[in-house]
């Protein structure tokens, strides 16, 4: 089975050269840190890699081995230049094809991917069929409730389908079992509604200016002071145990859920 590469999308080689907000980082780090729990001893599959530091931490947490595949030809590049691990490879894919036999792994992985997708449907057909049987699948996705409260589309441009719980939950159970539900929570608050104010009105518009996106930038870090890190620098890191795991089981009292994480077993 070959798979549909499409042509890539925006800038890549700046997002990978390019300071990232610190605070997002950690969120997406902390999903690998709590999926490293999953992929000990065993042959995974990472589906969109990005830069690979990810695939990296799942590596130096004991993965037998790691197949990290993405779309953008740029991402594949940088993370081979950049992570050079034995059992670490990294290949050109498309997450509605994947070309692999059946039951190609012992454990499938898929962070903060679903939502860039056409149809998540058939995305979730594919990790099941290169799935072993009694393996462990494991999916996060932003949680629209809180994401893009206020809107039919999301409020992220990139983003095609934000999913609820129950939405997601439907569609994992349809072809898995043992479905677990856990996530990264926060507090409903003002600053909660201010920053999805931003994220509606504010920044849309200023990205529409000549140089947009180097003024958000510059806002972010020296306006308001948001710390920022390196991709390269985000592996070392997680090892150093810099970044902590906030994946808690759902739900939790008093707090909303703003990632849907689930585990499930073929």
């Amino acid at each position: 089975m070959s798979p549909r590469i499409k042509p890539e999308k925006g800038n890549s080689k700046s997002r990978l050269n390019g300071y990232h907000d610190w605070e997002g980082m950690k969120k997406t780090a902390s999903k690998y840190i709590f999926a490293a729990k999953l992929v000990s001893t065993k042959v995974c599959l990472d589906i969109a890699c990005g830069s690979g530091y990810g695939s990296s931490y799942l590596m130096k947490s004991g993965a037998q081995a790691v197949v990290r595949g993405d779309i953008s030809e740029t991402t594949i590049q940088y993370a081979r230049a950049h992570y050079v691990q034995d059992g670490l490879r990294f290949a050109l894919m498309d997450a509605h094809e994947l070309p692999f036999r059946d039951e190609s792994f012992d454990a499938v992985v898929s962070i903060e991917t679903i939502e860039h997708l056409k149809t998540p449907e058939q995305v979730l057909s594919e990790c099941h069929r290169v799935l072993k049987s009694g393996e462990w699948f494991m999916i996060s996705t932003p949680n629209k409730a809180m994401a893009s409260p206020y809107t039919r589309k999301p409020l992220e441009p990139l983003h095609i389908k934000e999913f609820s719980i129950d939405e997601l939950c439907f569609s994992v159970e349809k072809r898995f079992r043992e479905v677990a539900i856990y996530g990264q929570f926060y507090n409903k608050d003002s600053v909660w509604r201010l920053n999805v104010l931003a994220v509606q009105f504010i920044s849309p518009l200023i990205r529409s200016l000549p140089k947009g996106q180097s003024i958000l930038y510059f806002l972010n870090r020296f306006v308001l002071r948001r710390q920022h890190v390196k991709l390269d620098d985000l592996s070392e890191m997680m090892s150093k145990g810099l970044v902590e795991d906030d994946v808690l089981p759902f739900p939790q009292e008093s707090k909303e859920l703003g990632c849907i994480i689930l585990t499930a077993q073929k």
